[in-house]
């Protein structure tokens, strides 16, 4: 008798954990630009002096390559694109942001020399999470 109610009590705390379990919502890069993404005031022209929401109207070229970055059966992206063109700021920035907020994991950013990872954290990176707020409750 005392197991079966100590089996219906185990029972009963696996079925209330249970019921308030959520698992987290992974969205796509592209999904999460979309919808967190904030360019921070100076790192665009569009800016003006204030922060503004990430559109991919500006960059629409930027969505397939971000949203190939969640495919299973790839292993390698290659972006041959014009210089400026949302490689580092649209593509690598919302990989590496919905990454930290919706699907955390290692991220590795190979750079050829040190000073170039050093200017991408700090002139890429920081402001991205300075400006995003789901960013910024990770970090600060």
């Amino acid at each position: 008798m005392k197991f079966r109610r100590l089996a219906e009590q185990t029972r009963r705390d696996v079925y209330s954990l249970w019921a308030g379990w959520h698992l987290r919502e992974v969205r796509k890069p592209s999904v999460w630009a979309a919808q967190d993404r904030r360019i921070a005031a100076g790192q665009s022209p569009l800016t003006h002096g204030e922060d503004i929401p990430y559109r991919h109207e500006v960059m629409p070229w930027c969505v397939e390559p971000m949203d190939t970055a969640d495919d299973p059966t790839v292993n390698v992206i290659v972006l041959w694109m014009a210089r400026r063109s949302g490689k580092t700021e649209g593509v690598c920035g919302n990989i590496i942001g919905r990454t930290v907020t919706d699907d955390p994991g290692n991220i590795i950013s190979m750079w050829p020399v040190e000073d170039s990872s050093d200017r991408f954290s700090r002139d890429v990176i920081e402001p991205m999470i300075e400006a995003t707020p789901s960013l910024t409750r990770v970090f600060v």
